[in-house]
């Protein structure tokens, strides 16, 4: 049986500004529901790395929330992960470890 792969170095995820913050937590929770919990993982401050774990599944509705996104916070790049009870993906493991979870209340 081959060797396993060593675990990846945990990396602090790049912040964002409270109004960003506010912003994602806004819009995501639109389309996935009040329930979803959003993780921000990406290390890289220049691409904004989303994770979002809902019992919800929106569909092709996930790229109007991408797009949502895009059109406020400004990076090069704005990744999208969703997962759900139905499984996970391959970045839900590295999300889940170094991911930082953003807090459960927003202010309207």
């Amino acid at each position: 049986m081959p060797k396993a792969h060593p675990p990846l170095p945990l990396e602090k995820p790049a912040p964002l500004t409270a109004e960003e913050e506010q912003y994602v937590l806004k819009t995501i929770r639109a389309y996935y529901g009040n329930d979803a919990v959003v993780r921000n993982w990406g290390p890289n401050p220049r691409r904004l790395m989303l994770h979002v774990e809902s019992d919800r599944d929106i569909g092709l509705d996930r790229y109007e929330c991408l797009g949502l996104l895009m059109c406020e916070i400004v990076r090069d790049q704005i990744l999208l992960d969703a997962s759900g009870p139905s499984g996970r993906w391959k970045q839900d493991k590295t999300a889940y470890r170094q991911g930082v979870i953003l807090p459960t209340l927003t202010t309207d």
